[in-house]
């Protein structure tokens, strides 16, 4: 939230409660990502950024957020 709204500073920004390590917005719906297992290292964190990419990159020739 605090990269799309100048009233939230990153600190204050919102904690998801689901647990998700990634959380994204796109017209007016919030969708998240979560670490395989829970288990926060490298390889899952990287696993998870390589997720949102992929969304991204789908989004870019379909124009929408397409969740596997």
């Amino acid at each position: 939230m605090a990269y799309i709204d100048n009233g939230i500073s990153y600190e204050n920004a919102h904690k998801s409660k689901s647990g998700d390590y990634l959380i994204g917005f796109y017209k007016d719906t919030y969708f998240g990502l979560s670490l395989f297992n829970n288990i926060k290292n490298e390889e899952t964190i990287q696993d998870s950024y390589a997720r949102v990419f992929n969304i991204l990159e789908k989004f870019q020739s379909t124009g929408e957020i397409l969740l596997e």
